[in-house]
C-alpha cells in the first residue's frame, strides 16, 4: 500500500493510492514460482479514476552472489480502467517485471524494479521504481524512492505522459 498526498495554499498536487499484493507458490529448489498479483491504482493526475490489474503468472529468481539477486517474471490477465469522463472498460493484459536486489548491509537494501503492463487497449504503462531501505526499530522501515511511471495513452489531451514521484515512507512489515 501507499498513499501520496501533497497540497500548498488549498491545491493539491498529487493524491495518490495504490494497493497491491502479489502472492506466490515456490518449487523446489526455490527459485522458481508461479504467482497471483493485483494492483489498484488511484490517480486522477494521470487520467484516470482508477487502473485495476489482475495477472497471473511465472518468475525465476537469480541468485548472483549472497547479497545480489535478480527476479523476473511475466504473467497474463486483465486490466480495468476508468478514464475521467468515460465509462470504464476491461481489457487483456501481460506484464513484465524484471527486479534487482542488494543487500548492501543486515539491515539496508537497495531496489530496483521494472515493469511493463501491455494492454490491448493500448495504454501500455511503463514504471521504473529505484529505493533504499533501512531498518529502524523491530518491524518499521524508512524507505527513500523514486518512481518514474510513463503512460503511452492520456485519457485526457493535456495531462503528461511521464510522471515521477519521490517519495520517504515509515514502513511496518507484517
Amino acid at each position: 500500500m501507499s498513499y501520496n498526498y501533497t497540497a500548498a495554499s488549498a491545491t493539491i498536487y498529487a493524491n495518490r493510492l495504490v494497493l497491491g499484493n502479489q502472492t506466490r507458490y515456490y518449487f523446489k529448489p526455490k527459485i522458481h514460482y508461479v504467482f497471483g498479483d493485483i494492483r489498484y491504482d488511484r490517480n486522477q493526475f494521470n487520467g484516470y479514476f482508477y487502473h485495476l490489474i489482475e495477472i497471473i503468472g511465472e518468475g525465476n529468481i537469480i541468485h548472483l552472489n549472497r547479497t545480489m539477486s535478480i527476479d523476473y517474471q511475466g504473467g497474463i490477465g486483465a486490466q480495468e480502467d476508468h478514464p475521467i469522463g468515460r465509462k470504464s472498460q476491461v481489457n487483456p493484459a501481460a506484464r513484465l517485471a524484471v527486479s534487482y536486489e542488494w543487500h548492501l548491509t543486515r539491515h539496508a537494501d537497495f531496489k530496483e524494479a521494472l515493469t511493463t503492463l501491455l494492454s490491448t487497449a493500448n495504454n501500455n504503462t511503463y514504471e521504473s521504481v529505484t529505493s533504499v531501505q533501512s531498518r529502524l526499530y523491530g518491524n518499521f522501515s524508512l524507505q527513500f524512492s523514486y518512481t518514474a511511471t510513463y503512460n503511452e495513452f492520456t485519457a485526457i489531451s493535456y495531462y503528461k505522459k511521464f510522471n515521477t514521484i519521490t517519495a520517504a515512507d515509515l514502513m511496518y512489515h507484517f
